[in-house]
Formats: C-alpha cells, sequence, structure tokens
C-alpha cells in the first residue's frame, strides 16, 4: 500500500471533470490517490474494495465507473476486475531509471485478458514514458482480439463471435486533447468523437527539420532531442508549427515567471505527448511581462549551436532583462 498519491491541479479546471456529478469526481479523485493503485495506473480494484474505501453503496460505484469510462478516464474489466487510469504514466513520470525498471515489472503484472490490454501497452510505449533501452523488456500486444473486447457495465447479455479487427490506436492523445477537451481523459472505441474538421491534411504536416530547430531551441529544457523529434511529428499532425511554437515560447516564460528548477521543467517529448500548448495556464496575460529578452536568448543559442554546440549551452536565466546579461552579448547589440 502507497503512502500518497497525486493530483495535478489543472484536474479542477478541465471541461470533462466540471461537467461531472460529485460522486464522479470524487471515484475520479479515489482512482488517482487510491491505496492500491501502482506505478503505471493499472491495477486489481474490486467493486468492494472502492464500496469498503469511500462508504459508497456498490451501485453507486458501479454508475461513477460509467460515467467516468464513457468519459475517458479510466476503463474497467469486469471480469478480472483490473482498472486503468488511462493517463496517469504522464501525471506521474518516472522520476529516475531505477524507477522505470520497477515499472517494467509492474507492467508485466497486468493480466493480458484485461479488455484495454492492446491499448494500455500503446500506452506503455509512448514517446517519454521509458526510456529507449526499456522499451525492450516490455510485452508484446495481445494477438487475440478477444482478449481486447470490453464488456460495457449491465450487459449479461451473450456477445457476438468477435471479428478480428486492426491493431487499436493509442487512446492517450485525443484530436484537441490537453485542457481543450481534458487531458485526463483518454478517447477510445465508440465514445472517441470524430476528427475535428480544422485537422490539417498530411501533406501540410511535414515538419522541416528547421522547423524543429526554431521550436527545439526555444524550448526551456533542451534534452532527449531524438524522442523530442518524434513526439514533434505526432504533434503537427494535429497543430503547427506556430501554436508548439507559441506554445514553447508561453512554456518557457511561464517557467521563468515561477522560477521552476530545471529538472521540474517536462522533457519535450512529454510536454509534446501531452499536448501541454493547450494548458489553460499558458494564456494567462502575466506570462506575457515576464522580462525575459527572448531575442537575444535564441540569438545566443543559434550561435551556440553554429559553433558546433561546444562549452556549456546558454541558460535562460542569463537573458533576464532585469538583470545584466553577459558581456558578449551586449556587445553583439551594440554592433547592430
Amino acid at each position: 500500500m502507497r503512502d500518497y498519491g497525486r493530483v495535478q491541479s489543472r484536474f479542477w479546471q478541465s471541461p470533462d471533470i466540471k461537467q461531472l456529478d460529485e460522486g464522479a469526481k470524487l471515484l475520479a479523485l479515489y482512482l488517482l490517490t487510491s491505496p492500491h493503485a501502482n506505478l503505471v495506473g493499472c491495477y486489481y480494484l474490486p467493486i468492494d474494495y472502492i464500496v469498503a474505501d469511500t462508504r459508497n453503496p456498490s451501485e453507486k460505484v458501479r454508475e461513477g465507473l460509467r460515467k467516468l469510462e464513457k468519459a475517458g478516464f479510466c476503463r474497467f474489466d469486469q471480469q478480472t476486475e483490473w482498472i486503468w487510469v488511462c493517463r496517469y504514466v504522464f501525471w506521474n513520470s518516472f522520476e529516475n531509471p531505477n524507477v522505470q525498471k520497477a515499472a517494467i515489472k509492474v507492467v508485466g503484472q497486468v493480466p493480458r485478458s484485461v479488455c484495454f490490454y492492446n491499448d494500455f501497452l500503446s500506452t506503455m510505449r509512448s514517446d517519454g514514458v521509458f526510456s529507449d533501452k526499456l522499451l525492450d523488456a516490455l510485452p508484446q500486444p495481445s494477438e487475440n482480439p478477444s482478449e481486447t473486447l470490453s464488456e460495457p457495465f449491465g450487459n449479461n447479455t451473450p456477445t457476438p463471435e468477435p471479428t478480428p479487427t486492426p491493431e487499436p490506436i493509442p487512446p492517450s492523445f485525443p484530436p484537441g486533447g490537453k485542457d481543450g477537451e481534458s487531458d485526463l481523459f483518454c478517447k477510445s472505441g465508440q465514445d472517441e468523437p470524430p476528427e475535428p474538421a480544422s485537422q490539417p491534411p498530411p501533406s501540410a504536416i511535414k515538419p522541416t527539420p528547421a522547423e524543429f530547430d526554431s521550436f527545439y531551441a526555444s524550448y526551456p529544457r533542451r534534452v532527449g532531442r531524438g524522442q523530442a523529434e518524434k513526439a514533434y511529428r505526432k504533434a503537427r499532425r494535429i497543430a503547427s508549427a506556430e501554436t508548439l511554437l507559441a506554445g514553447a515560447h508561453a512554456y518557457a516564460a511561464l517557467c521563468r515567471a515561477k522560477e521552476t528548477e530545471p529538472h521540474y521543467i517536462a522533457h519535450p517529448a512529454t510536454w509534446l505527448n501531452g499536448q501541454r500548448w493547450r494548458d489553460e495556464e499558458l494564456s494567462d496575460p502575466s506570462v506575457d511581462q515576464d522580462p525575459f529578452d527572448q531575442r537575444a536568448f535564441d540569438r545566443a543559442v543559434r550561435e551556440w549551436e553554429n559553433g558546433g554546440s561546444k562549452g556549456p549551452a546558454p541558460e535562460p536565466r542569463d537573458y533576464r532583462r532585469s538583470e545584466t546579461r553577459p558581456a558578449e552579448d551586449q556587445s553583439h547589440d551594440a554592433m547592430h
């Protein structure tokens, strides 16, 4: 039994959470902080456990689970009594390689017979969840389609023999997710909304190297470039280059305004995969007032990269307008 669980503050700002009744909200909080939960948010949770912990009647618990499943917050398998909080690993990222190794073992304990097994594994294989070295240690998806068919609540009628279906699309990154629709939820199956008509055509979403370079140079923490490039290509399927670049600038300004410690700044791949450019806090007008010289910082990054990336990389904290900038930067401005 774990000692505590984490809940992100934007939980309360999510449009999908706001529309839930109090019972469903309480159940969502319980699933995030449950004493039975584990590192990956997929765990054995009989209805009786929830009833005992929350002191709610069984029917109320089942009704709450139905609402959360419909919203895409979680998936529950009645036969095995395993539950999966769909985006749990993105809100509770692994702190170090040892924790990742422990999480791999936990993934291996999830029964292959759960109705959401393939969707769960697809999420575990998403960029930024595990390091490339550990991906091969993850189990392989189930090859039996009948193992991935969901059994809805209250359906006691026999189900027809399943027909083979293509490999399911990972439900973790719905078009328009994050707080625009809410990154607290994953959409899959018949509950998934149609793709927005404004989604750019495939011919318009192939990013250029220079486009990614501009985003990467603007992002406040430059680590895991390879994973970041993969995540950027995925993000460009649902967002324009201008949107992603503006989001990176806004996130960088927010981190500076809050004086966020570097190790608490999200990796670029994690930020992109979570569609964090949609975060409501990035639209805070106070962010634009941050005394940061973005032009000078961008120029310093370009010069550092053109020089073969020798020496320490430019740090955003050195380019606050309220602070004394490096002498070489001041002399460069004087020349222009």
